[in-house]
């Protein structure tokens, strides 16, 4: 997991990053995605390099089409010239999954994909999940004909890898190095879909640097999740999570503040 180097482009991608996520994340509390996009226009935001500047919305909403498009190395490099079109998918089949959308609001793009092979409307290796995700999002944004709607995508995961929930446990006070009590932080991460535990690991300090290698070993033994959803807890909400995510084109999602009941599992006590 690589993260960018202090003052390169990745750094200001990492600010463009941080800009757009709630859009991004569905989080943002205003009436709609454009009032937010004004909301952030008006304030002032520093560079890396100390300058300030004032953002335009339409600049905000470029950046959102590229990270949505080509993920983290979207706000790297600059859009494509075809920007918005698809090179894969045909009209006659972008028409059919505009139509699943209309009569299925809640379908995903797995069950897109399988419903139009079981209809004859394409064959099943003419393209992949992923090329139609990334269709969707630019062309079909979820809550455009119901603002009010509000996503639960996140409970709706059909396989494995779609969404891995993260959380802290309390442990038992152990004996440390130093000869003193102290008590033992387990770090979890659960797949949404199967409930397995994909990486757990107990620390003596419940950090961000800490889930930073809990997360590395269950990329690299499992892949890499589309989505990671956590809390607003200091080791899941900080620059760098942020940034590994959108570096691997994993979603970072947090849980809106008080909502327990979004929560998969919480800081329950390990006994």
């Amino acid at each position: 997991m690589v993260m960018p180097n202090k003052g390169d482009a990745g750094e200001v991608a990492m600010l463009r990053f941080s800009l757009i996520a709630p859009v991004i994340n569905g989080t943002y509390t205003q009436p709609s995605k454009a009032a937010y996009f004004r909301d952030v226009s008006e304030r002032p935001v520093t560079l890396p390099d100390g300058t300030v500047r004032y953002f335009n919305p339409n600049t905000l909403a470029t950046w959102e089409s590229r990270y949505r498009r080509l993920g983290f190395d979207g706000l790297v490099r600059s859009g494509r010239s075809d920007a918005g079109k698809s090179r894969k998918i045909a009209p006659e089949v972008q028409e059919a999954i505009r139509a699943l959308r209309e009569a299925h609001p809640r379908m995903n793009c797995v069950e897109m994909r399988l419903r139009l092979v079981a209809d004859g409307t394409i064959g099943a290796d003419d393209f992949s999940d992923s090329t139609i995700q990334r269709w969707v999002r630019a062309n079909l944004p979820r809550g455009a004909a119901n603002p009010q709607l509000r996503d639960r995508r996140a409970f709706e995961e059909e396989l494995a890898n779609g969404m891995w929930q993260a959380d802290t446990l309390y442990g038992p006070h152990v004996t440390m190095p130093d000869g003193r009590l102290g008590r033992a932080y387990l770090q979890m991460i659960l797949d949404d879909r199967s409930r397995m535990v994909v990486a757990a690991r107990f620390f003596r300090s419940d950090t961000g640097a800490n889930f930073l290698v809990l997360l590395k070993g269950a990329v690299a033994t499992y892949g890499v999740p589309r989505k990671l959803y956590v809390d607003n807890g200091a080791p899941y909400a900080n620059a760098q999570l942020t940034g590994a995510c959108g570096r691997i084109g994993c979603v970072l999602i947090h849980t809106r503040v008080r909502d327990g009941a979004s929560k998969g599992f919480g800081k329950s006590a390990v006994m």
